[in-house]
């Protein structure tokens, strides 16, 4: 795992920029590609298991579309530098198609579903505890606060008398609560491999090289 210098920015723009165009594009025609592309159960087990992966990059309408990019441009920018923007990209499949099997198998009544607030919960654990854990961007403290913000907000969502249909009048559907839940827990998982990858990767560079004692000899006669 590496931290890009934020010299790479304008490049990232760039493509930050045509993914959030694209994803606004899918939003606008969401009428036309829905059908198509959302997470459709009934679809999926017939075969199309692409909608397990572009459900969540679909929205229902534009107000449904605007609010998830603004959550994406805040997330890649507070933490900038952090990921490139290949890799922003892999978390979002590995996020989505944890999210995907969460619903299949935990929610089947849930017939569609469509949006990237699922996806966006897990990016922002995943880089808040990786944060966290290498003291980075913040002091412990806020991440902490942070970290506590969002795990409080996943708590209060899963309380019985909490309203999933605060946004209806915007999406014409409820909230589906659980994919937050479902990318939360795929966001800490993904934290916790890339802490132990760095922190493997770390101690592979302070460990000392050992040179068998022949070698030593050998070089040491031919130097001579």
């Amino acid at each position: 795992m590496s931290y890009p210098n934020p010299s790479y920015l304008p490049e990232n723009a760039l493509k930050h920029g045509g993914w959030i165009f694209l994803l606004l594009l899918l939003g606008i025609f969401g009428d036309v590609l829905n059908p198509y592309l959302q997470y459709s159960r009934e679809s999926i087990s017939s075969g199309q298991v692409w909608r397990l992966l572009s459900g969540h990059i679909v929205h229902l309408g534009w107000f449904h579309s605007v609010i998830n990019m603004l959550g994406w441009l805040g997330v890649v920018w507070v933490f900038r530098g952090l990921f490139n923007f290949y890799v922003w990209l892999l978390l979002v499949c590995i996020n989505a198609l944890a999210i995907s099997a969460g619903l299949w198998f935990y929610n089947p009544e849930l017939q569609n579903y469509a949006g990237l607030s699922g996806v966006l919960h897990g990016l922002l654990v995943s880089v808040l505890v990786v944060s966290f854990g290498q003291r980075l961007f913040f002091n412990r403290w806020v991440t902490a606060v942070a970290l506590s913000i969002v795990f409080f907000k996943l708590y209060q969502e899963q309380q019985p008398g909490y309203d999933v249909n605060y946004l209806y009048e915007h999406m014409q559907a409820p909230v589906a609560v659980d994919a937050h839940l479902y990318g939360a827990v795929s966001g800490l998982a993904i934290a916790g491999i890339l802490l132990v990858l760095k922190r493997v990767n770390k101690y592979r560079l302070k460990k000392p090289l050992k040179i068998p004692d022949a070698k030593l000899k050998k070089n040491d006669t031919a130097g001579n």
